[in-house]
């Protein structure tokens, strides 16, 4: 999926997971141009309330379409599952997010019909991963959602991270990457 006239595509993450998601972009299309915004200052988006994560994502889709952007992947979870539809009714430009992606992957590996969401305690309380879950698959048994308050091992997690240096560990992570 290359974006015509060398149109960047444009992500956003509360901290640095989503440079797993632009690793597996680029390598779908080694030859498109991808503009990267990974919000530490704020992070762990999941210990916010709805308003604050739907107003960090306007921000960080903001400063993307300022780079002039064909397409904006909310590469956040938690950002995905709070905010992508306030996302898609203001822009301009598509905007992907990450749920409907998971579902479709978890769907498709699943063999006892038992999805288990793991994510931070905003996603697992906005219910969109069940939701998504019901929508496309009716013999889906449960979905295994994390128990309120178990959310918090990946807001901690995000926390480490950023006490790493920022460079290596984006360099670590993206060219870890196999050849």
């Amino acid at each position: 999926m290359l974006l015509s006239g060398g149109t960047s595509i444009g992500l956003f993450d509360s901290g640095l997971g989503g440079l797993t998601v632009l690793r597996e972009l680029h390598r779908a299309c080694p030859g498109q141009r991808y503009a990267y915004l990974g919000d530490n200052a704020r992070f762990p988006y999941g210990t916010k309330s709805a308003d604050t994560i739907v107003r960090y994502s306007r921000e960080c889709a903001g400063f993307l379409l300022k780079q002039e952007v064909g397409l904006i992947v909310v590469a956040c979870n938690t950002a995905s599952s709070i905010a992508i539809a306030a996302l898609e009714a203001e822009l301009s430009v598509p905007v992907i997010g990450t749920v409907v992606p998971a579902v479709r992957e978890a769907l498709a590996a699943t063999r006892s019909g038992v999805v288990g969401v793991l994510g931070t305690n905003a996603t697992v309380a906005s219910g969109v991963y069940e939701a998504a879950l019901r929508e496309r698959e009716a013999g889906v048994k449960d979905s295994g959602a994390l128990l309120p308050g178990h959310g918090g091992i990946l807001d901690r997690t995000d926390a480490l991270l950023a006490a790493m240096p920022i460079a290596a560990l984006a360099a670590q992570a993206f060219l870890a990457r196999p050849a």
